[in-house]
């Protein structure tokens, strides 16, 4: 109670005075109430906030009525029957649900590009495997797949890398077990290296196998024919029978021909040979060995 005009009276509503003020002397006044922290005003006295409900210390209950904030969910929690729950494993929720609404849900997690769930958590895929994006953490364990290179490809440190020019692999090397490595396939004969690949021969030319195609590159040799032979179509053919040629024509150049055999004096042509005359027989010297028999003359 305060004193007023030598009587004590009752403090307004909300607010109070300590025992002990004079009646006799001035005027006295009371103090406002204030409420201590998760309390509110209600028709001027503090009352507690309700559950999943706080306020700060010092509302003044002389005054207004007054309200206390709700306790919202920090992230990871959803409300479930008023009360702010941890999400189940594999899922995620943004802070903010407000506990005094109704029920909310935590949200599923999709794993990334190259992870599986392993005991609902998104954890990345081992070396050399690969997975889909979009698993459910949420859900059952899933598998990562083995990648598999394609061909002429070859495992480097659990990567599939391309083999090296003039190189070569079969398909499906397991990109999770060691490394792997391409294999040099040697030139056939009459092939040479141009840019570590095995390419066919000029016209005319020839090499001998095994050139390296993941070297340098590598050139071939002219091709000359042997004797008795001539260039026909850059290839080194059989004379015809009864023509003879020396040896060494180019058979990288134009086609070349054989020289007629021409019999000497006292022969004729057998067999596209030049043949000597039976005793006491003769012939003139000129028959072609390339044309028919010919025949020599009684004596």
């Amino acid at each position: 109670m305060r004193r007023s005009r030598t009587t004590c009276v009752a403090c307004p509503a909300g607010t109070e005075n300590a025992a002990g003020d004079d009646a006799t002397g001035a005027n006295s006044t009371c103090d406002a109430v204030r409420c201590a922290a998760d309390e509110r005003v209600q028709a001027n006295a503090c009352v507690a906030c309700p559950d999943s409900t706080s306020n700060l210390a010092g509302d003044d209950a002389s005054g207004p009525d007054t309200t206390c904030d709700a306790d919202l969910c920090p992230s990871n929690e959803s409300v479930v029957g008023g009360a702010c729950t941890p999400c189940p494993a594999g899922t995620t929720n943004l802070a903010g649900d407000d506990p005094t609404g109704g029920d909310t849900s935590c949200d599923a997690t999709l794993c990334a590009t190259d992870q599986y769930v392993a005991s609902n958590v998104c954890t990345p895929c081992d070396a050399g495997t690969a997975n889909a994006w979009g698993d459910d953490a949420s859900g059952a364990d899933t598998v990562c797949d083995t990648t598999f290179c394609a061909l002429d490809e070859h495992v480097v440190s659990h990567v599939c890398t391309p083999c090296a020019p003039g190189t070569t692999n079969t398909a499906g090397n397991d990109a999770s077990g060691g490394d792997t490595i391409c294999m040099v396939t040697a030139c056939v004969a009459d092939e040479n290296v141009l840019s570590n690949v095995c390419t066919p021969c000029p016209a005319g030319t020839t090499n001998a196998v095994d050139d390296d195609p993941s070297g340098d590159d590598t050139s071939c040799d002219p091709l000359f024919c042997s004797a008795d032979q001539r260039v026909a179509a850059n290839s080194c053919v059989a004379c015809l029978p009864g023509s003879t040629n020396a040896a060494g024509d180019d058979a990288t150049g134009d086609d070349t021909s054989c020289d007629a055999t021409v019999c000497e004096l006292d022969e004729h042509v057998v067999n596209h040979a030049c043949v000597a005359c039976a005793p006491g027989d003769y012939n003139e010297p000129g028959d072609d060995a390339t044309g028919a028999d010919t025949s020599c003359n009684a004596g």
